[in-house]
């Protein structure tokens, strides 16, 4: 009888893996059809919020065949109301972010991508201020270095000495640049943050 039992099972088991690899792959087709119907509802909606649809992750739970298409409108609504307010918001922090270090005079980029990463603006604003403050006295300390080198160098033409040790302790040369805008503002703000004295031509 047992016997008998394990070879009803076998032909039942045999009879059963099919169809539920059947099953599966049908659920697995259905799904794919809810997730093309559910991308063609994203990139119809996505105009209309000012979104791009490429920034609209799909949620899984839209994929469900649980899930009515009511629901998935409201969700991908939803959803692109989140990505529209978060970017305003960033554009809106960036544009703060920029001005605020053009005001400083340091170069936005690391602050903006920061921003990017989630960093808080408020945060920022303080990082930028804590920069520009020991900048500032990087600079008073060059500068008392500076006023204390002077009472003992002396000038010879474009050059200048250093009366205790003979070393030359400046020497002024003149150079054209060709950059870029950006690059020249970094070059400047180089050589504010050492201390190096410049012109412009004719000035």
């Amino acid at each position: 009888f047992a016997d008998t039992i394990k070879q009803l099972r076998s032909v039942l088991q045999d009879t059963i893996d099919p169809i539920d690899d059947g099953l599966k792959e049908l659920d697995g087709q259905h799904r794919e059809q809810r997730k093309q119907h559910v991308q063609a509802l994203i990139t119809e909606m996505a105009p209309n919020y000012g979104v791009s649809a490429s920034d609209i992750e799909i949620d899984p739970k839209w994929l469900n065949k649980s899930t009515s298409k009511k629901a998935v409108t409201e969700g991908v609504a939803v959803v692109m109301k989140q990505v529209k307010q978060a970017q305003d918001k960033f554009e809106s922090d960036s544009h703060a972010l920029t001005k605020y270090a053009e005001v400083n005079k340091v170069d936005a980029a690391p602050w903006i991508d920061q921003l990017k990463q989630g960093q808080d603006l408020d945060y920022l604003f303080k990082a930028i201020d804590n920069q520009v403050n020991i900048r500032k006295q990087k600079q008073k300390e060059l500068e008392a270095q500076a006023a204390e080198a002077k009472t003992h160098q002396a000038t010879k033409g474009d050059t200048t000495i250093d009366t205790n040790t003979g070393e030359i302790a400046e020497h002024s040369v003149t150079l054209q640049i060709t950059t870029t805008i950006e690059e020249m503002k970094l070059l400047k703000n180089y050589m504010d943050q050492r201390g190096i004295k410049y012109q412009r031509a004719g000035a």
